[in-house]
């Protein structure tokens, strides 16, 4: 979800001493281009109305004797949710036994898919 924290993304293999190349393309979703270390956990990021991904590519490769041998690429994804909202609701003041209005809840941000869920804290009425 938006501002929420990924989990770190720890690179490993059977050959001690390989390098692990990363790349990004959706900087976006608020971790850089490329790297050669782990991936730290990091706040993703989203500031559109729907999900957006980055796709990483990563490289491993050992060097010894000036000779570096690159093994085969690995590929995944992080998807970023967005954060829905919800419009202002207009209270309302009624007398005893008539209607209320019909509460029809929007989001002028529009995220596709979003369900509102409310509560009440006087049943009374």
């Amino acid at each position: 979800c938006n501002n929420a924290s990924t989990t770190a993304i720890n690179f490993g293999g059977a050959v001690a001493g390989t390098v692990y190349t990363w790349s990004n393309n959706n900087v976006a979703i608020n971790i850089g281009a490329q790297g050669n270390t782990d991936i730290p956990s990091f706040t993703a990021t989203n500031t559109t109305n729907a999900p957006i991904t980055g796709s990483f590519t990563v490289i491993p490769t050992y060097t010894n004797a000036n000779e570096t041998c690159t093994g085969s690429q690995t590929t995944f994804t992080i998807t970023v949710n967005p954060t829905p909202t919800v419009d202002a609701v207009t209270s309302q003041t009624v007398c005893v036994n008539s209607p209320t209005t019909a509460i029809n809840f929007a989001s002028t941000f529009n995220v596709s898919g979003t369900t509102y869920n409310w509560t009440n804290n006087n049943t009374a009425i």
